[in-house]
C-alpha cells in the first residue's frame, strides 16, 4: 500500500512539474518546438559586360568596325534554406492571434463578448460599459451615480447616455442642460413715449385699425344715399368713411 501510495504521489509531482514548466516559459507558452526547413527562391542581380559593334574612320579614310564594352544590370534566381520554428501549444492555449501577435493565448470558453479578451484561462478583461466574467453583463452607470449627468441618465448597451427635462436644451459635454432662452417683452415704441398729442393720435390711430379688421372679419351692412359716400358701421360705433 505504501508503494503504491508513493507511486502515485510521485506521478502527480512529474505532471505537476511538466505543466508549471510548460506554462512558466515566457512568451508563446509552448510545450514544445520542431525545427523545419524549407526551401525558398528570390531573385539576385549582377553587372553583365556588352560587347556593342561600332563604325569609325580609321587611317586612308576607310571605314573600321570596332567594339565597345557596356555593363547592364540582369537578374537571376537563387535559393536558399529557412528555418521555422513550429510550435505546439500546452493544454489550455490555442495557436493564433491575439493582441497582435502570433503565439500561444489561453483559452477562455465560452469566448469572450462585447470586445473583451482573454487574459487568464476562462477570465475575460472587458472594455469600458461590461462586466462579467466573459463580459456578458452591461455596466449599468445610470443606478451606480459614476454617469455624471447633470439632469437625466438614460443606460443604454455598453454606455449612457444624458438628457435633459422640458425647456433645457444639452450643452456640447454631453452631461450640463441649459434652460431655452424665454422671449423678452417687445420694446415701447419712441413714438409712444413722445407728447401728450402724440400719444392721442397713436391711440386714434389704433382704435381705426382695429375697427377696420373687425369690419373686414363681420361687416354690419353699407348705406348709400344720394351719391353720397359709404358709411360702414362697426360694433365698436366708430364710422368709417
Amino acid at each position: 500500500m505504501r508503494i503504491i501510495t508513493s507511486f502515485l504521489a510521485g506521478y502527480v509531482l512529474i505532471l505537476m512539474v511538466s505543466d508549471v514548466d510548460c506554462f512558466s516559459r515566457s512568451g508563446r507558452k509552448a510545450c514544445s518546438v520542431e525545427v523545419r526547413s524549407r526551401t525558398t527562391s528570390y531573385l539576385t542581380s549582377h553587372i553583365q559586360p556588352v560587347y556593342q559593334p561600332y563604325l569609325t574612320l580609321c587611317q586612308g579614310y576607310r571605314l573600321c568596325s570596332k567594339y565597345r564594352t557596356a555593363y547592364k544590370v540582369s537578374q537571376r534566381p537563387a535559393y536558399r534554406k529557412i528555418s521555422q520554428p513550429i510550435y505546439t501549444c500546452c493544454p489550455r492555449w490555442k495557436w493564433g492571434v491575439a493582441s497582435h501577435r502570433l503565439g500561444c493565448n489561453i483559452i477562455c470558453h465560452p469566448p469572450c463578448q462585447n470586445g473583451g479578451t482573454c487574459s487568464f484561462l476562462n477570465m475575460c478583461s472587458c472594455t469600458p460599459g461590461w462586466t462579467g466574467r466573459f463580459c456578458q453583463t452591461d455596466v449599468d452607470e445610470c443606478a451606480g451615480g459614476t454617469h455624471g449627468c447633470s439632469q437625466v441618465c438614460l443606460n443604454v448597451a455598453g454606455s449612457h447616455r444624458c438628457g435633459c427635462h422640458r425647456g433645457y436644451e444639452l450643452q456640447m459635454d454631453g452631461k450640463s442642460c441649459k434652460a431655452f432662452p424665454t422671449d423678452a417683452p417687445p420694446a415701447s415704441s419712441p413714438v409712444e413715449n413722445s407728447n401728450p398729442m402724440l400719444q392721442e393720435d397713436v391711440k386714434e390711430l389704433k382704435t381705426r385699425m382695429a375697427a377696420l379688421e373687425e369690419v373686414s372679419r363681420y361687416p354690419r351692412g353699407v348705406e348709400k344715399k344720394g351719391g353720397m359716400p359709404c358709411q360702414i358701421h362697426s360694433e365698436s360705433g366708430v364710422k368709417l368713411h
